[in-house]
């Protein structure tokens, strides 16, 4: 078993379902918070920021595998939390429209910082593999907008919906920690030893999970009652092309 099946089971009964509309993948930067935010839901940001810095550089000293995944496991659910007590600040305080500008300036603040200082922070490799993953998850916080303005009348459909906001929910954070940990890297100049970066590339993959899980949510939506032909929709036209951007990577890096 994985340690990110491991974790993620372990970890099942801390997360919650994600709710249409809260932006959990473009947690913003304090660069955009200055812009947006109101003053107590700024406080709160730099307060979490804080912490979750202290945390994260903790498990990025790691100097092995099974140290990392154990530091992983411990901080990952105090991680949750503190992501999830933002969301609710900033949903009750903060307009929608509002919280969408932030996701889309902190996702590109995000991609600026990975390309100027990924390279000399964790390698070209997993610079590149970071940037794919902040990709992804732009794209998947998109799929939210629709989610955020879509219902579904079937219980059945809606019960169905659940499970997969809340497989959304899971994956998306575990990826968004793991980019955390690169951010962190980056801004503390704190290298990583190499013998980390597989485990973080392994967590990096689960923005393709959250992707998909996402598409799902909305495919049953624009096919309520048709919930076999979604997933094949998924299938289809989702799945080879995620799949082969990641080949693509692993076939020029030494991180698979």
């Amino acid at each position: 078993m994985s340690a990110l099946t491991l974790t993620l089971e372990t970890l099942e009964s801390l997360l919650p379902v994600v709710r249409p509309g809260v932006r959990l993948l473009g947690l913003p930067t304090e660069r955009s918070a200055k812009k947006r935010l109101p003053g107590s839901a700024d406080e709160v940001l730099k307060l979490i920021s804080s912490i979750l810095g202290g945390m994260l550089e903790g498990a990025i000293s790691s100097r092995t595998a099974p140290e990392f995944q154990a530091a992983v496991a411990d901080a990952f659910p105090r991680y949750v939390n503190l992501v999830m007590a933002f969301a609710k600040v900033a949903s009750a305080t903060v307009r929608p429209e509002t919280i969408a500008r932030l996701s889309s300036e902190s996702f590109s603040e995000l991609e600026a910082d990975i390309r100027e200082h990924g390279l000399a922070s964790f390698g070209s490799a997993m610079r590149e593999r970071a940037l794919f993953t902040v990709w992804t998850l732009r794209e998947t916080s998109e799929l939210l907008e629709i989610l955020s303005r879509e219902s579904l009348e079937d219980a059945n459909q809606r019960q169905k919906d659940g499970e997969f906001c809340e497989r959304f929910g899971m994956f998306a954070l575990w990826a968004r920690f793991h980019v955390d940990c690169l951010i962190t890297s980056m801004r503390t100049s704190q290298a990583l030893y190499p013998d980390i970066l597989p485990s973080i590339d392994d967590g990096l993959r689960a923005a393709v999970d959250a992707y998909a899980w996402a598409k799902q949510a909305v495919e049953l939506r624009m096919s309520e009652g048709d919930s076999s032909q979604t997933e094949q929709d998924w299938t289809n036209e989702d799945q080879a092309w995620l799949e082969d951007s990641m080949s693509d990577m692993d076939s020029s890096d030494g991180v698979a």
